[in-house]
């Protein structure tokens, strides 16, 4: 067995235990980020050239284990977007922070 399916069989053993995961075990599995960079971007109608993004994502959720809400996920995400184009561009900079409560409802 690799590296990385004994990492897998661990995480997995942990995450189905009856009890709940350790503040740090739970970190580890439950935030996710990303980054996302381009340079280079050109501007035809605005004359400019060499310009440059970024965004910056970050999520963080939780599953509630037992209990009356069992199921029922709690998810919040944050997004960052900066640019430096020109004024008159369609995107401007902008932060969003959304929070989410997610559940599953059986149709049939």
């Amino acid at each position: 067995m690799s590296d990385i399916q004994r990492q897998r069989c661990e995480m997995l053993a942990t995450d189905e235990a009856s009890s709940n995961l350790p503040l740090q075990a739970f970190a580890r599995r439950a935030g996710k980020s990303r980054d996302q960079v381009n340079r280079n971007i050109e501007l035809a109608a605005f004359n400019a050239d060499d310009r440059k993004e970024r965004e910056f994502q970050l999520e963080l959720g939780y599953v509630i284990q037992s209990g009356p809400l069992k199921n029922v996920g709690l998810m919040a995400r944050k997004s960052i977007y900066r640019n430096d184009f020109p004024g008159g561009a369609a995107f401007r900079d902008e932060n969003q922070t959304r929070f989410l409560v997610l559940y599953t409802v059986a149709l049939w």
